[in-house]
């Protein structure tokens, strides 16, 4: 299922598992002498790179909303509702 905001299920899941290894990793980091141990963060940030393609997508359909949005005649558009809601 593609969501409004284009994001599927596996995504989400992809970013909720993500945020899970992070709590994870950094409630670990609360529990280690970083001074006198080497701490190995083993979180899989490459969901970032996709979420950043996403958002590339997702700001240029907002900025053609926007343009197209601008080119609508509002008033035009109003009538032909009330036109249309009119044969029912």
């Amino acid at each position: 299922m593609i969501t409004a905001a284009e994001i599927d299920e596996l995504m989400a899941q992809e970013v909720l598992e993500l945020r899970k290894n992070i709590v994870t990793g950094s409630t670990s980091l609360l529990r280690v002498d970083v001074l006198n141990n080497h701490f190995i963060a083993k979180v899989d940030f490459s969901i970032i790179d996709k979420l950043f393609k996403l958002s590339g997508v997702m700001e240029t359909n907002a900025t053609q909303l926007e343009g197209d949005a601008k080119q609508d005649n509002k008033p035009q558009i109003k009538k032909e509702i009330i036109e249309l809601e009119a044969k029912k």
